[in-house]
């Protein structure tokens, strides 16, 4: 299979993720599903052979046709790597390119450079990574942190009152759950797959628990991010068919009328 792709974070971080947690704080603050939230146990590596440890990518639905968004983290990354997808999908998927642009020329202005002159996607690439740093720092709970934390708060507090800082009023709304209802904006989602229409390119990756000689005879299939695509489509398909909304319902599922419906 081809590699897969989307706009992912090369950096990994101290410490270890806790995949729990981090599932946790994507649901209730950006509302995503545990079905859009992708884990796998390796590394992945992208063309340039670089280490990849966060993925954000957008799917089509081919059944209800409706572009959803995806977050991998892999197991192996360091501490945060949620926050630095949850800025990609945020920047990238839920604002309009109006919103996006002021963003970026604010966050700009702010780190002394010139928006003008500097690729929209290293900007994104830095904010995503300063949004992590940001968000780590509000769980940094040493001496050093605390004081830190106070002296941001402070520079919040003055910044947004003045309405002098876009992109940390962004920071906030994300962090107290501002975004958990948005919906994704169909403009922006759209340019993202036409940008990346299997994601940026990844190498050496794998489907955890899918065995690789099942996969080399999915002859239609030439990347996992179309084989996420396809098995999400599916379960909503079989959902839907089967008015799968129990735990008891799903665990029904089965028969003559299941091998039917995937007829």
């Amino acid at each position: 299979m081809k590699g897969a792709t989307g706009v992912f974070s090369k950096v990994r971080g101290s410490g270890i993720v806790d995949i729990e947690s981090a599932k946790k704080w994507l649901n209730k603050t950006l509302g995503i599903d545990d079905t859009n939230i992708i884990v796998t146990n390796g590394v992945m590596r992208s063309f340039e052979n670089d280490p990849v440890y966060g993925l954000t990518i957008a799917s089509l639905d081919t059944i209800y046709n409706e572009i959803v968004g995806n977050i991998m983290l892999s197991s192996q990354s360091g501490a945060g790597v949620e926050y630095h997808e949850a800025w990609h999908y945020v920047n990238l998927l839920l604002h309009n390119k109006l919103e996006r642009n002021a963003i970026y020329k604010d966050f700009a202005r702010a780190k002394g450079f010139d928006a003008n002159t500097t690729l929209k996607g290293d900007i994104e690439e830095e904010m995503a990574e300063d949004f992590r740093r940001w968000m780590l720092m509000q769980q940094d709970n040493s001496v050093k942190g605390k004081i830190r934390r106070w002296y941001n708060n402070v520079l919040d507090f003055v910044l947004l009152s003045r309405r002098k800082s876009l992109y940390r009023a962004v920071y906030k709304e994300i962090s107290r759950g501002g975004y958990r209802s948005a919906r994704l904006d169909q403009q922006s989602a759209r340019e993202f797959m036409k940008r990346w229409p299997t994601g940026r390119a990844l190498s050496d990756a794998y489907i955890p628990s899918v065995n690789n000689a099942v996969l080399e005879n999915m002859n239609s299939i030439e990347s996992y991010h179309e084989f996420y695509d396809t098995c999400y489509s599916l379960v909503n398909y079989l959902f839907d068919e089967f008015k799968a909304d129990t735990v008891e319902k799903i665990q029904n599922i089965g028969g003559k009328n299941f091998e039917r419906s995937l007829k």
